[in-house]
């Protein structure tokens, strides 16, 4: 099934009231030189709720929202959650996209005090965050305390490889700065808080560039 996705210029509502970094990343995502990529990254997260039919998810880290409509073609109701509040931005663009926003809330929040009582959600998903943290076991205990029990939480995070230090080298940026936590790190994280249940590599686990996790608390 293709995957959901606004369209460009829906989600220039998002990212006109949105930081920085969501205006580059929605250039990335439609992009002829790396929107392959970066549009293949949620597929993997979408493959990995193998077509679920859940009450309340919670995005964490939903930033423009590009990923929203997706969500909702797995989740009755979807939690958008950002440390930014950018969300204004966000419900114009899924006004534009015919979405059904009774089944969407927004909220800012963080994501080591996320503001929901234990056991909320059916599922939690969290794209390209973890790594921007050198602790993300605090994290991921977090987020535990807010998933039911025997429900799943999707993870997706960078590789951090020879290959991909030279890319970020090459746009004059500073790896360790932008992403303190190694793919190493985040999957040692899980495994001592969670139970990995799946993993997704792409291209390939031996020279990954991407990784996508599903897990269960223990």
């Amino acid at each position: 099934m293709p995957l959901s996705l606004p369209s460009r210029d829906s989600l220039q509502f998002s990212i006109d009231e949105g930081t920085e970094e969501d205006y580059h990343l929605v250039r990335l995502y439609y992009s002829w030189y790396a929107g392959w990529f970066y549009r293949h990254r949620l597929k993997m997260m979408s493959n990995l709720l193998e077509g679920k039919s859940l009450d309340k998810l919670l995005e964490i880290g939903t930033g423009s929202g590009i990923f929203i409509l997706e969500l909702l073609k797995h989740a009755n109701l979807v939690v958008g959650m950002d440390i930014h509040p950018t969300y204004q931005g966000v419900r114009k663009m899924l006004e534009r996209e015919g979405a059904d926003y009774s089944r969407v809330e927004l909220r800012q929040g963080d994501i080591f005090d996320i503001p929901y009582p234990d056991h909320s959600f059916d599922a939690v998903v969290c794209v390209s965050v973890l790594e921007h943290f050198p602790e993300p076991r605090l994290a991921l205990e977090e987020i535990q305390r807010v998933v039911r029990p025997q429900c799943p939480i999707l993870m997706g995070f960078p590789a951090k490889t020879t290959i991909t230090k030279l890319i970020f080298a090459s746009l004059g940026c500073n790896a360790q700065k932008i992403h303190p936590s190694s793919h190493n790190t985040i999957l040692v994280a899980i495994k001592d808080v969670l139970s990995i249940d799946k993993l997704l590599f792409f291209p390939w686990a031996s020279i990954p560039l991407y990784i996508a996790c599903r897990a269960y608390a223990n």
